[in-house]
């Protein structure tokens, strides 16, 4: 058994949440304005066609996919601003055993080790993700170096 009080600053807690989530910040921006940008197009391109503009198209076509990308970095970039704002530091009191993790500062809240799905390890924490798909994270400190080892010997871990 491993008693261990973790702090998780707001710095880490934002860069472990932008590498494990910003992917997919981005895409959702960009499927959901690639696809307004397409319909778009097709109007905008039945016009040019109806007006015998179809030299415009591919004016019209870059124009409207440079939008759509930045639309979608703005997207992205708003989110991270979100995140930003709402981090905060973190302390836990954890119990780890064989059989799993007690969070005591959660009202002794138990999560066994199978319902973790697999950890990804980077070079100042580890990142631990649930079957469930949330993600938590361990610092890389040398007063937690017991609980990563017993952690990685516990979880099945994913290359990165």
């Amino acid at each position: 058994m491993i008693e261990a009080h973790i702090t998780i600053d707001r710095d880490l807690k934002i860069k472990a949440y932008k590498r494990a989530y910003g992917i997919t910040a981005l895409g959702n921006g960009a499927s959901f304005y690639g696809w307004r940008a397409f319909v778009v197009f097709l109007a905008v391109a039945v016009a040019d066609g109806f007006y015998e503009s179809g030299d415009l198209i591919g004016v019209h076509l870059c124009i409207i996919t440079a939008l759509a990308i930045a639309a979608s970095f703005h997207t992205y970039f708003e989110w991270v601003k979100k995140l930003a704002a709402g981090a905060q530091d973190t302390e836990l009191h954890v119990v780890l055993d064989d059989e799993g993790v007690t969070i005591k500062n959660e009202h002794d809240k138990r999560i066994e080790w199978s319902s973790y799905a697999y950890f990804k390890e980077y070079e100042d924490y580890l990142e631990i993700t649930h079957s469930s798909g949330e993600i938590s994270f361990v610092p890389k400190r040398n007063e937690l170096a017991d609980v990563i080892i017993f952690t990685r010997s516990k979880i099945s871990s994913k290359p990165i």
